[in-house]
């Protein structure tokens, strides 16, 4: 996996089974970012997910190969004033909004025993998941599909 950014645009280049595809999306549309924990089968696996102002979530796993991950932590704290700290010290089972500040620390996804199972039997991405109806209120003022 390769993470590079420019003013404009984020672009993640990814051969990794459990990251999404490769993907480039621009900064503006970004509303939010969250850091996730999960189980993935022995591996306690973390990512960084990305939300869109068309609710698209894109996921970053962070894995000690990932190419220019010390440019993933700038990106974050420039960009959105994002403590790396809390990607360094996520804790098992984590769920917690990132960016925006005013947002921080509330989960990104709702429990939800269908995804769960999808996510079990391999049916949906390990990082996917319902939107918490909370941040679905908040952010759709944002949305511009």
């Amino acid at each position: 996996m390769k993470f590079t950014y420019s003013d404009k645009t984020v672009i993640v280049t990814s051969t990794s089974r459990y990251s999404q595809e490769s993907f480039d999306i621009q900064i503006d549309d970004i509303i939010a970012i969250a850091i996730l924990n999960r189980m993935v089968g022995d591996d306690d696996s973390d990512y960084i997910i990305i939300l869109t102002n068309t609710f698209e979530q894109f996921y970053i796993h962070l894995i000690q190969e990932m190419k220019r991950f010390e440019d993933l932590k700038v990106f974050l704290k420039n960009g959105f004033s994002i403590d790396c700290q809390d990607i360094d010290n996520i804790a098992y089972d984590s769920n917690s909004i990132l960016f925006p500040k005013n947002l921080k620390d509330a989960p990104l996804y709702q429990k939800n025993i269908k995804s769960w199972i999808k996510r079990g039997l391999d049916i949906n991405h390990p990082a996917s998941g319902v939107l918490h109806e909370n941040i679905l209120g908040y952010f759709s003022k944002f949305r511009t599909d």
